[in-house]
């Protein structure tokens, strides 16, 4: 940095260091936050260019979040450095967009400290995140309104409400609200003692839907879930369609959801207090989401489950079942193929 002294504005040589790191630091975080909040969305353009996943920008959204966390850090402290220089901290608090840079900070602090516990309480991360975000966004609005810059922040605002007229496009394109059959599917085990009976234990839940028709699934395609009942509206969850070109109603819908803690817990509980372990329930369904893999222009392929399980495997063996199948049936492949 070229320091320039005398100076009418900056009275001493250590004060204009000190601003001037702020003024850099400040600046390279707010052109970052469109990167931030794109990463962040479901609906990532990058994502359908490059064919990474969402988990995988999500990844890059937690890092770049980070690095613009330490420059707003940086931004903070230097600034309180320069003001302490010039020891006009008391008459700047009086300033509007002062005090907004500081609400704004606190919030992204506050949020990534919860951030370290989204692991075991997701849900209220996930809430928290949100408020947090809007304090944010509307205090850092405010704070570069007359200082400069405010077009990164109008794109990155821009991004997140594209983000969620797409959502909402996505569930009113699937029919709104939807009625869902589910079904509870049980494991038998050995029951303890003489191992003379069996034990039923609840693995699964089986959900079927009929929706709108607009849009068709496709093999490895998953949908973000919100059921509409007091103790869970709030949630949403990807789960994956195991049906796919193989279900005879290209208006359905098949999930089979592995019961675990959480939501899928909370589910079971209900389902199986009801009738026949059967029950249907309203819900909203956004999708579809997920990259179709061109598993057609391969003649053999070997497909390993993992991370999410094997629903994905599920339906892209099936599709490749249907194609196998139909190419038999033209004479392109023989048995042994198959």
């Amino acid at each position: 940095y070229e320091i320039v002294y005398p100076n009418t504005v900056f009275t001493c040589k250590k004060g204009q260091k000190f601003v001037s790191i702020a003024d850099r630091t400040g600046i390279i975080a707010t052109v970052q936050l469109p990167l931030v909040y794109l990463f962040s969305t479901r609906n990532n353009i990058f994502s359908k260019l490059t064919g990474l996943s969402y988990r995988s920008f999500q990844m890059f959204h937690k890092w770049t979040s980070r690095v613009v966390f330490v420059l707003l850090v940086l931004h903070c402290s230097f600034y309180l450095m320069f003001v302490n220089v010039r020891g006009d901290y008391i008459d700047r608090w009086g300033l509007m967009k002062w005090r907004c840079a500081n609400t704004a900070f606190i919030a992204i602090c506050i949020t990534m400290g919860i951030s370290f516990g989204r692991k075991f309480l997701y849900e209220f991360f996930k809430v928290t995140h949100q408020l947090l975000l809007i304090i944010f966004s509307v205090c850092s609005w405010y704070h570069c309104l007359t200082l400069g810059w405010i077009e990164y922040l109008g794109v990155a605002y821009a991004i997140w409400g594209l983000e969620y007229l797409i959502r909402v496009s996505k569930i009113i394109a699937s029919g709104s609200i939807l009625k869902g059959k589910c079904k509870i599917i049980y494991s038998t085990a050995a029951a303890d003692g003489d191992g003379s009976g069996n034990e039923k234990t609840v693995q699964s839940i089986r959900i079927e839907i009929n929706h709108s028709g607009w849009w068709k699934p496709y093999p490895g395609c998953y949908c973000w879930v919100k059921f509409l009942r007091f103790n869970m509206f709030w949630e949403a969850h990807p789960f994956t369609v195991v049906s796919a070109t193989n279900a005879k109603n290209y208006n359905q819908l098949v999930f089979v959801i592995r019961v675990k803690d959480g939501i899928t817990k909370k589910l079971a509980n209900h389902i199986s207090k009801q009738p026949n372990g059967e029950c249907s329930l309203n819900l909203l369904v956004e999708g579809p989401y997920g990259n179709n893999i061109p598993f057609k222009q391969y003649d053999k392929s070997i497909l390993i489950a993992g991370g999410v399980g094997f629903a994905v495997i599920y339906s892209i063996t099936m599709d490749l079942c249907q194609i196998y199948r139909a190419q038999m049936l033209r004479g392109k492949r023989n048995g042994d193929d198959f």
